[in-house]
């Protein structure tokens, strides 16, 4: 069931994209296909439920006559699981290729943020200080940022085995590009605040000040049935975010 505010969006023909990259790793087994492909779908309906147009994104959107890729990213230390961090550095040639925009992890639940044109004047900003789970940009700013986090990558040649994007991102100046704590992300103790067991009226007030939650890999770690599917544990989060989301709007129009 699509959300109040996509509806409305659609209706009047402003329906805000959001991005999400997405590349399938040859040593997956069938079983990882399937659940990647649940995972997708359910941030899909989370998106559209908080009124924006989702899609997913790959090398395959790439401009390849513009952006030499293999060339930038060639020589960069990507440790064992090689072709995973080749995507995430890839994902900043797909959303120049795009055009820019929003961008967000798969398993990112949406929350406080409203549909919305990039903010910060197209600057590039990163929403869970610097953590790339949500970011946004103009084109332009993300094509600068695809170059400079791969050649701080390339760098590391020789120096360590492994050089994630988010380690160049993490390794530039904080003054290089926007960033703000607007994503709930990893909690040492719980793994995420949206494990907790009940949500309260105070719980839910204070969620909504937040763009969205991350629940990352190293989130689920700390999930009490670490067995579960990842999309399983998504779903009925963004079930219960949902949930806080109609008990605020009901408490403002009762009031």
């Amino acid at each position: 069931m699509l959300g109040f505010n996509y509806i409305l969006s659609v209706q009047y023909g402003r329906v805000p994209v959001i991005y999400t990259y997405f590349d399938d790793i040859p040593q997956w087994t069938h079983e990882d296909r399937l659940e990647n492909a649940r995972q997708l779908q359910e941030w899909r309906r989370a998106w559209e439920k908080a009124g924006w147009e989702p899609r997913v994104i790959s090398s395959r959107d790439i401009d390849r006559e513009k952006y030499d890729v293999d060339s930038a990213i060639q020589n960069i230390p990507l440790g064992s699981n090689k072709e995973y961090d080749r995507a995430c550095y890839l994902r900043y040639f797909a959303m120049a290729s795009v055009g820019g925009g929003w961008m967000s992890d798969y398993d990112l639940i949406p929350i406080g943020l409203k549909p919305s044109a990039i903010p910060n004047g197209g600057r590039f900003t990163v929403h869970e200080y610097a953590v790339p789970s949500l970011v946004s940009g103009s084109q332009e700013e993300w094509e600068h940022m695809a170059y400079v986090l791969t050649e701080t990558g390339r760098n590391m040649m020789g120096k360590t085995d492994l050089f994630s994007d988010m380690m160049a991102l993490q390794a530039l100046p904080l003054d290089y590009f926007d960033h703000s704590t607007n994503v709930v992300g990893y909690d040492e103790k719980k793994g995420s605040i949206l494990f907790e067991e009940t949500y309260s009226d105070t719980f839910c007030r204070n969620l909504m000040k937040w763009h969205g939650a991350h629940i990352s890999h190293a989130a689920m770690s700390k999930f009490e049935d670490s067995n579960a599917p990842r999309h399983a544990v998504y779903r009925d989060l963004a079930k219960r975010v949902e949930a806080c989301k109609f008990s605020r709007q009901s408490v403002y129009i009762a009031n």
